[in-house]
């Protein structure tokens, strides 16, 4: 388990979208009505009775409701609010197939079949059904923007219902990416595929094609993961003032060592979770030549995150210096290692060289590796 970046999820489900608005009754009411009036709008004699206009009209009106923050606690009234939502988005996803059958090249179908098909992937598992409508769609609109919107929903689909297999979701990426080559969520759904990639070498050309011509922050994400691939073996240069001393750290003068790097932050419950067997394994190997830095992604000082390390490192006695970078998940020199989750964990040799930057859980083979010690 670890702690991850918030990043902003593609496939998050969208339940503030499209919600009911509720001017009087009860939420399970309003859930009741709306389910009328889906079952009313989604059968075949209804959508062949009724206009564009008509369907537009009621995409419109779907509106959300009026949340009642002093209920939030109340587990049967957020219970309720999330069925009227379900039933809501399950309304609006239904109105936009109806609109896609009754006029195809209407121009708010990229939207509003991208929602219907995110709902049906994420929320409602119901993934054959997302594949054959993209299918569908990328072959009735060849050569129109709705064909490559259906590839992108239809890649996503593919890949939270393979688990992203590699195999099964980068081809599907790569559809979408000969029909939209310049999409700016391009990058980042190869920086998606390339997490499932075994093939060091595909992985390598994955994340310098993201580098070369993604997004700015795909790009910055995949120029940070190169490094980490190409600086196995290369010095590993890192100074700072530790925050609990004041003392001056360089790696520079340890020389000699085995140092291990630990991205962490007290706020992490991975990491406090594991930082007794850390302070073990530095209390096993200090005198056989480790040494340990670590390197918070605590919040700012202004929002109280240098008090909290140095509270933490004093309750808990850890004994090894902290680099307290002071910008939370923007600190210049984790992200620079394309640091998104942490605990991570680094190990620089003797000879001041990166060895490895997926250490986590392999300590003490590596110590033993690096010292020359008996297993």
């Amino acid at each position: 388990m670890t702690a991850r970046r918030p990043f902003r999820a593609l496939a998050r489900r969208l339940a503030c979208a499209a919600l009911l608005v509720i001017t009087a009754g009860s939420l399970a009411s309003a859930v009741a009505a709306q389910a009328t009036a889906a079952d009313q709008g989604t059968a075949p004699e209804a959508a062949a009775a009724r206009s564009v206009a008509e369907v537009v009209a009621d995409i419109e009106g779907l509106a959300p409701p009026v949340f009642d923050q002093a209920r939030r606690d109340d587990a049967a009234y957020m219970e309720e609010y999330r069925a009227a939502a379900r039933v809501l988005e399950a309304r609006r996803a239904d109105l936009a197939l109806e609109l896609y059958e009754i006029d195809p090249t209407h121009p708010k179908l990229g939207d509003l079949l991208g929602f219907r098909w995110r709902f049906l992937s994420t929320v409602e598992g119901r993934f054959d059904e997302v594949e054959a409508e993209t299918e569908r769609v990328m072959a009735e609109q060849q050569g129109q923007p709705l064909a490559a919107e259906a590839a992108y929903h239809g890649a996503w689909a593919l890949g939270l219902a393979s688990r992203y297999d590699a195999e099964t979701f980068l081809p599907a990426v790569e559809r979408f990416a000969a029909l939209s080559p310049d999409d700016e969520r391009l990058g980042q759904m190869l920086m998606t595929a390339l997490k499932y990639v075994d093939d060091p070498i595909q992985k390598r050309q994955l994340l310098q094609r993201v580098a070369d011509g993604g997004d700015a922050r795909s790009a910055s994400m995949a120029q940070s993961q190169l490094r980490k691939l190409e600086g196995i073996g290369k010095p590993f240069a890192l100074a700072f003032e530790d925050v609990t001393t004041g003392d001056a750290v360089d790696m520079a003068d340890l020389h000699g060592k085995v140092v291990v790097i630990d991205f962490w932050a007290t706020w992490c419950k991975p990491c406090v979770v594991e930082m007794p067997a850390m302070k073990d394994l530095y209390a096993e190997y200090r005198e056989l030549g480790v040494e340990f830095i670590g390197v918070s992604l605590d919040r700012s000082e202004e929002d109280g995150g240098r008090q909290r390390l140095l509270d933490f490192v004093a309750d808990n006695g850890i004994e090894w210096p902290q680099y307290y970078q002071g910008n939370y998940w923007q600190s210049e020199f984790s992200s620079s290692w394309g640091i998104n989750s942490i605990p991570a964990v680094f190990v620089v040799d003797q000879d001041g060289k990166l060895f490895s930057t997926d250490a986590r859980g392999r300590l003490e083979d590596i110590f033993r590796q690096l010292l020359g010690l008996k297993s």
